[in-house]
């Protein structure tokens, strides 16, 4: 009976352990976030904060975890075995190599992936092995989207007169993402008017908003004069709604 008792309260031991671990790091069950987010001395800080980051971020909601970028697997115990394919940021053939972090994150996000080909920005990173990537404007674990109040300040540090590549492109980007907030209010203020009066959507508006994705889309191929055309072509769709 006393043994029996014993191997219960191991069990409910163990049991509550689990859930307080999971309690402290906000319900997390992937054991690589778990172990990174006890990663504190000075070595360790940049793997915490990553941990930290992807904790609290989009990426997390969407259920994308960290193997799925860096490799290696969650679900075996031992820090060797979890390890098994990952690859340090500066391994050529690590996934989050710098010139290899377009294709990882087109896994997921294929239109802006195929865009964002087509710029002179991707054809510089394959050629010279240098120039923007995706975490240039998006950041890496905690994600964000530029705001046309600071795209700028992004674009001049390398479009500028001092290093002389084309510095009016600032300026450009965030009257162009200024035009692309703006047609997204317009686009989602029509969406909750039809959902609000409980009436179908017409053609005119299903071809604005079919205009507007492709203006996101080629907006990351960083073609200015096509990204205008699809927001321009939007306006006009939205003129025939009556």
């Amino acid at each position: 009976m006393r043994i029996l008792t014993n191997v219960v309260m191991v069990c409910l031991i163990s049991v509550f352990s689990i859930f307080a671990v999971d309690a402290a790091y906000g319900g997390v069950s992937n054991s690589c976030v778990k172990c990174h987010l006890t990663l504190k001395n000075k070595g360790n800080a940049l793997i915490n904060l990553n941990a930290h980051n992807w904790k609290d971020s989009i990426h997390r909601k969407a259920g994308v975890e960290c193997q799925a970028c860096h490799g290696g697997n969650p679900s075996k115990p031992t820090k060797a075995e979890a390890h098994i394919g990952v690859l340090k940021p500066g391994n050529p053939k690590s996934m989050v190599y710098y010139k290899n972090i377009p294709s990882t994150c087109g896994k997921c996000h294929i239109g802006e992936f195929q865009s964002f080909k087509q710029s002179y920005h991707y054809k510089h990173l394959e050629e010279i092995g240098n120039g923007p990537n995706c975490i240039t404007c998006h950041g890496a674990m905690a994600t964000h989207i530029l705001h046309p109040d600071n795209i700028a300040n992004t674009c001049k540090n390398c479009h500028n007169y001092r290093l002389a590549i084309d510095p009016s492109v600032p300026k450009k980007a965030e009257m162009m993402l200024l035009m692309l907030s703006e047609g997204r209010l317009l686009i989602n203020r029509y969406a909750d008017d039809y959902k609000t009066g409980h009436t179908a959507e017409p053609a005119s508006f299903r071809k604005a908003d079919k205009n507007f994705n492709k203006a996101i889309r080629s907006w990351h191929s960083f073609d200015f004069d096509k990204t205008t055309s699809y927001i321009l072509n939007m306006y006009d769709d939205l003129k025939e709604i009556k």
